[in-house]
């Protein structure tokens, strides 16, 4: 695991639940700061303020769901890893969940699958940004190398001008 210290929103509305995140997430080797919110205006405030590398999110809480905040999570934050951490979740709103942009799914009582999930995470974002990278650098030397083609074109034009006076010339 590297060394940078991770920023984890937490969404889950039962304290002890999110200790034992901590926990797990301490006892897995993860340089982390944590801030936990239970409810809709703490989460969307918690994003910008917070500016979380990761969030994991309870499927149920009292006054809001997991699923809303994803739909938030996606449209402001894009590239934010999303896990849902829950009690229970059956097979079908487990894939329901990675289907809308969850990118994985943690049963509370198999928290120990926490720290690998999130690492497979964060692969995964440090894949995607190089990528992103590469494509950046290609499309500026596929723009370089049109600006050239284009330089060339309008010289090759000048030369042919230049030639057609010499020959008006003649």
């Amino acid at each position: 695991m590297d060394t940078k210290e991770h920023r984890i929103l937490i969404l889950e509305d039962v304290p002890v639940d999110a200790e034992l995140m901590e926990r797990q997430l301490k006892k897995g080797g993860l340089n982390f700061v944590s801030k936990r919110v239970d409810n809709r205006e703490d989460f969307i405030a918690a994003l910008s303020g917070f500016s979380p590398d990761l969030i994991l999110a309870d499927y149920k809480l009292p006054n809001f769901d997991g699923l809303s905040a994803l739909e938030i999570k996606k449209e402001k934050y894009p590239d934010v890893p999303f896990i849902f951490v829950s009690g229970s979740m059956g097979d079908e709103l487990a894939v329901e969940t990675l289907k809308k942009g969850a990118v994985d799914y943690v049963l509370k009582d198999k928290l120990v699958q926490l720290v690998p999930s999130i690492e497979r995470a964060f692969h995964d974002v440090e894949v995607t940004n190089n990528l992103k990278e590469k494509i950046s650098q290609l499309e500026m030397m596929v723009d370089s190398m049109a600006g050239r083609e284009l330089k060339m074109i309008e010289l090759k034009k000048e030369i042919a001008e230049l030639k057609q006076q010499i020959k008006n010339k003649e």
